[in-house]
């Protein structure tokens, strides 16, 4: 497989794994989070992008109310990250030459 072939399919993979970080992000973590601590959260969301402060915030809740898909949802969003930067420097090394 070709160093551009290879940095295209990574840079596929992270976008599409950043993707549905965003989708899982907007639609299910920020929604509990603004139950637990109101409409500043939405702001925060929009303005600051406390991106990994609601995640941990969903995990600890998901772990208080011991909900298996709040769970599922707060280690998927883990590995989808983990991966998406794995493929990033995947790609970005395949393109260096020695």
């Amino acid at each position: 497989m070709g160093s551009e072939r290879l940095f295209f399919c990574s840079l596929v993979v992270f976008a599409c794994g950043w993707a549905a970080v965003a989708f899982l992000y907007f639609f299910k973590v920020i929604p509990a989070v603004r139950k637990k601590r109101g409409w500043r959260t939405i702001f925060e969301a929009g303005l600051q992008l406390n991106f990994a402060g609601h995640v941990r915030e969903y995990g600890s809740l998901a772990k208080h109310e011991n909900n298996r898909g709040m769970l599922g949802i707060f280690y998927l969003l883990n590995v989808l990250v983990v991966l998406s930067v794995a493929a990033f420097l995947i790609g970005v090394l395949a393109t260096i030459e020695f």
